[in-house]
C-alpha cells in the first residue's frame, strides 16, 4: 500500500517490530511520530551505528547537525537519540533522491522533539519540512531510511546474541 495518494502523504502508520511510525502530511511539512519499542533510546546502545553508516550511508556522517554541544553529526550519531538518527537518514535520502532525479541541488531541513513527561518514554516527534512538490520523494527515502535503521537495530541484536553464546 502507497503512502503516497494525490501527491499527498495520507496519514498512515507503519509498523515495524522495534518502532511504530505514524506520518502526517501539512501545509508546513511532514510529522513523523516515532514510537520505540525497544528498551533503549540512544544510540550508545547501538555501538555499530557509526561503522554501518560509514559503509551504507556515509555522506550522512557530513550533514550539519544543530545539538547543545554544536557537535558535528559524525560525533553525535554515537550518543544521539535514535529519532534523531533516524530524522538525519531520512533527510540525506530525500535530498540523495531529489538530486538522482534532475535537480541540481537538494536541501531539507528536520526538526526532533521528544517529551517523556507528556508522551510515552522512546516517542519522538520529526518534523521535515517539505515542499509539496518533494513529496513525490518521501516514499522511497522513508523506505531506504528504515531499511538503514532496521540494519542498525538489528546489530545491536546480533551484538547481544554473540556475548550469550
Amino acid at each position: 500500500m502507497s503512502i503516497i495518494e494525490s501527491q499527498q502523504i495520507n496519514p498512515h502508520l507503519l509498523t515495524h517490530k522495534e518502532y511504530r511510525l505514524a506520518i502526517k502530511n501539512s501545509q508546513s511539512g511532514t510529522l513523523i511520530t516515532m514510537f520505540l519499542q525497544t528498551p533503549f533510546f540512544h544510540t550508545k546502545h547501538l555501538p555499530k551505528t557509526h561503522k554501518i553508516l560509514s559503509s551504507d550511508l556515509p555522506q550522512v556522517l557530513r550533514t550539519q547537525c544543530f545539538n547543545e554541544l554544536d557537535l558535528p553529526f559524525n560525533v553525535e550519531v554515537k550518543n544521539t537519540e535514535i529519532g534523531h538518527l533516524f530524522e538525519h537518514i531520512l533527510l540525506e535520502f530525500l535530498c540523495q533522491i531529489k538530486i538522482k532525479n534532475g535537480f541540481s541541488k537538494a536541501s531539507f531541513r528536520g526538526v526532533t522533539k521528544w517529551n517523556w513527561k507528556k508522551d510515552a518514554k522512546g516517542t519522538f516527534h520529526i518534523k521535515i519540512e517539505t515542499q509539496p512538490e518533494d513529496l513525490i520523494f518521501f516514499e522511497s527515502a522513508l523506505s531506504k531510511s528504515m531499511t538503514i535503521l532496521n540494519k542498525i537495530l538489528l546489530s545491536q541484536k546480533q551484538s547481544v546474541s554473540s556475548l550469550v553464546n
